[in-house]
């Protein structure tokens, strides 16, 4: 059955959008020990002054997003403690699921998403506020990984895709029809198999691998070219889950490349 659009009744119930933003870049972490002090917020913890039972665990998240031509520095820092909602809920769960600890973060690669943690009234304005905090969607290796993940997303995102299409490291792979026999790759995956393509996250997976070829151009001697092509699909969290060295994606790519 057909609705009544009124545009009225829709300026009447629109809901604000969610104030999601995702980041690509580099992460700095720290953490010590903080007592919370009215008036002062986290203070050090001092054990000559504070009781262990005042302690509490303060944890700083700086993500330094990669470099874009025209685009000034700027960094996006979180500041939480390990009682919080914000770490048990939502950047430790995010952890957990790509397998890495908090210190294991400290100079990584990453890719992130803000989410929404409630609303705070500004000081100096009266302004309503949304408060946000870091959820990590992907870790990298390296600069160049990141920047195609990166470049991926956006491009996947401009052409129409949703978010939740985004790259997500170290999720689930697709469960193809299982195989008389292990494949040869000794990986318990057919890498060749047409059930990939039915995953949501294939294309997206599919524009990478230009951009990985030409990163293994770009990164040394012509010889060992495909050796570093295979090496930064193993290493991509996305790549790693469709393809590898026996997949025809793969192999088209090499021989439009390599043919004379």
């Amino acid at each position: 059955m057909a609705t009544t659009y009124d545009p009225f009744n829709e300026a009447d119930t629109a809901q604000a959008a969610p104030s999601t933003r995702h980041y690509f870049g580099s992460m700095l972490v720290d953490a010590w020990p903080a007592v919370l002090v009215k008036g002062q917020g986290k203070v050090p913890y001092n054990p000559q002054v504070h009781t262990e039972d005042q302690r509490i665990t303060a944890i700083q998240l700086v993500l330094t997003p990669l470099p874009h031509a025209g685009v000034p520095q700027y960094q996006v820092q979180r500041d939480l403690i390990v009682q919080s909602n914000d770490w048990t809920k939502i950047v430790r769960p995010s952890l957990e699921k790509l397998g890495i600890k908090l210190q294991q973060l400290h100079g990584r690669w990453v890719h992130a998403e803000t989410v929404e943690t409630g609303s705070y009234i500004k000081k100096t304005t009266g302004e309503e506020k949304t408060k946000t905090m870091l959820r990590f969607l992907e870790v990298f290796d390296s600069q160049a990984a990141c920047q195609t993940a990166c470049d991926a997303f956006f491009s996947g995102r401009r052409s129409g895709q949703t978010t939740q299409q985004a790259p997500v490291a170290q999720a689930p792979a697709p469960t193809p029809q299982a195989p008389s026999s292990a494949p040869a790759n000794g990986t318990g995956r057919d890498f060749t198999s047409d059930a990939r393509k039915a995953d949501p996250n294939y294309g997206t997976a599919l524009k990478f691998l230009p951009a990985l070829w030409k990163n293994a151009v770009a990164g040394g001697p012509a010889d060992t070219v495909l050796e570093r092509f295979l090496t930064g699909i193993r290493s991509n969290g996305l790549t790693s889950r469709f393809f590898d060295a026996t997949s025809p994606e793969v192999t088209d790519i090499v021989l439009a490349h390599t043919s004379s």
